[in-house]
């Protein structure tokens, strides 16, 4: 693709978004700054910060080629699709598995979901701390203890 602005199909995307780079792997999504040289920002594995250009190439290096992709398999940003995913409703006692970023999935028994409308966070019986992700532990009992993503259904 020539001339793409990657800044206008990322800027809906959800925070956590997962991306990929073949210079750090799987990055996720913090966010675009469009007051910035390099606007795309992604975070790895080792929870630090990278900056790409609107164009995908990693930032200090911007004779080169496209460095931020949809995934490791699929390099084509003309087929992403940036549909927010929906979150999903709990019940109180329902049982869960939660995690922050890209942690070991971890099992409790939801209590609330809380802040903002853009951000949503849940809350697990006996913990003070929220979690950013959520899903009903029955149909996912193999996540548990594992970094592993869940399927798509």
């Amino acid at each position: 693709m020539k001339n793409f602005d990657l800044t206008q199909i990322l800027k809906d995307c959800p925070k956590g978004t997962k991306l990929y780079s073949p210079i750090f792997g799987e990055v996720t999504l913090v966010g675009i700054d469009n007051d910035k040289y390099c606007p795309i920002i992604v975070q790895h594995s080792t929870r630090e910060e990278e900056t790409f250009t609107e164009e995908g190439k990693f930032c200090g290096c911007s004779s080169a080629e496209c460095m931020l992709f949809p995934s490791k398999e699929n390099r084509d940003w003309s087929t992403f699709k940036t549909e927010p995913e929906q979150p999903q409703k709990f019940e109180p006692f329902q049982k869960v598995l939660v995690r922050n970023s890209d942690y070991n999935w971890r099992i409790g028994f939801f209590d609330f979901e809380g802040g903002p409308v853009e951000r949503h966070y849940y809350y697990i019986i006996g913990r003070d701390y929220p979690f950013d992700q959520c899903l009903p532990y029955e149909g996912n009992e193999h996540l548990k203890d594992t970094t592993d993503r869940p399927s798509k259904k």
